[in-house]
């Protein structure tokens, strides 16, 4: 669902997909080709460091995933299942693995990893292309290229499965 608070009114490209049992609220941009599955909480209200969300061309934001406070995210990148993302800025071409938390405060650099479960604490600066794991997530080396090619290929499928979901889904 889409919901306008007050006078924040979310801004959605035409080619951007919204899975129905989402809720995309306020303040919150959707560049071209992006997908919001099913479960995800967008909440762009003002509350927390300013409340807008901002997600850039062909970015994934996958089931149950959250993000809430001045949040802004770049191209290419996936937002795996149950993340959260809360008052952060990640670069192009990230990937947030499956439960993982990213904090306020946080700046991802272009092309990082944050691994799946992994907690990035408050204020953390990711350098671009590095690997982060654990709770406390620590850099772990940089990203390799099997690792990259993964994420790509992800991406990829999730904007296949768009083109299916916007001509095959039909409610029962």
């Amino acid at each position: 669902m889409i919901y306008e608070l007050g006078e924040r009114v979310p801004k959605i490209d035409p080619t951007a997909w919204v899975a129905e049992s989402a809720s995309i609220i306020g303040n919150v941009e959707l560049a071209e080709d992006v997908s919001v599955w099913y479960g995800v909480v967008l909440r762009g209200d003002g509350q927390g460091s300013g409340g807008m969300i901002s997600i850039g061309p062909r970015t994934n934001i996958q089931d149950n995933a959250v993000m809430h406070g001045t949040t802004i995210i770049g191209s290419d990148c996936v937002i795996a299942h149950l993340a959260l993302v809360h008052a952060s800025r990640v670069g192009n071409g990230v990937l947030v693995g499956n439960a993982a938390l990213v904090f306020d405060g946080v700046e991802v650099g272009d092309g990082a990893f944050i691994a799946a479960g992994s907690v990035v604490v408050p204020g953390t600066k990711v350098p671009p292309n590095t690997l982060m794991v654990g709770s406390p997530a620590r850099p772990r080396g940089e990203v390799k290229e099997n690792h990259r090619k993964m994420a790509t290929g992800l991406a990829a499928s999730y904007l296949r499965s768009v083109a299916e979901y916007k001509t095959g889904l039909r409610q029962l």
